[in-house]
């Protein structure tokens, strides 16, 4: 889920309580519109407590940053353009489909006798 404004807020009061981080308007902006537009708030505040732990430099927008995945779309194939519906429906894509399987077993019995 993206991260809201709020959430944002605490990653970069956080961040600057720790580092001597000097935000003025622009890069609190920046750091605001990065973190709401692309982070993940569990992830970015885990990163950002282990940054604090392990580094004594003051971090990245990129040092910290968990990105939110992107959620791929289900696609939904119409019944009619599904190989088993076309083997029982339309004769020529099942007669084709039954040379070309006729074709590769031909080949496979080939390469098998160049083999011996």
């Amino acid at each position: 889920m993206v991260m809201t404004k709020s959430e944002a807020f605490k990653v970069i009061e956080l961040v600057s309580s720790v580092y001597d981080m000097k935000f003025n308007d622009i890069k609190f902006d920046t750091w605001l519109e990065q973190l709401t537009k692309y982070g993940e708030y569990e992830g970015t505040l885990l990163k950002a407590k282990q940054h604090i732990s392990r580094s004594k430099f003051k971090p990245t927008i990129s040092e910290i940053l968990k990105i939110q995945p992107k959620k791929a779309e289900s696609v939904t194939v119409p019944e009619e353009e599904t190989h088993v519906y076309k083997m029982k429906h339309d004769s020529e894509y099942a007669s084709q489909y039954r040379k070309l399987k006729e074709r590769w077993e031909q080949l496979k019995r080939e390469w098998a006798e160049e083999d011996e």
